[in-house]
């Protein structure tokens, strides 16, 4: 998780030197997307991990490695 703590430092800094409102709301918006990318990586992994038969398994290992790499 240690990227996206990154990622999340990176836009709240760049947000706060903006003067620009709107990114307020983009900025939850990042964070928001940053969340639920973790929460799918986990899904993905559990899939994996205890998924109904071998073709789940092996479609689920499939876009884990696409979205992480």
């Amino acid at each position: 998780m240690m990227i996206f703590q990154i990622v999340e430092v990176y836009i709240r800094n760049y947000v706060s030197k903006s003067r620009d409102t709107r990114w307020d709301s983009h900025y939850g918006f990042l964070v928001n997307l940053i969340v639920l990318f973790a929460f799918v990586i986990d899904v993905f992994k559990v899939i994996v991990e205890e998924g109904v038969n071998l073709e789940q398994r092996g479609k689920a290992c499939a876009l884990r490695l696409d979205i992480i790499l």
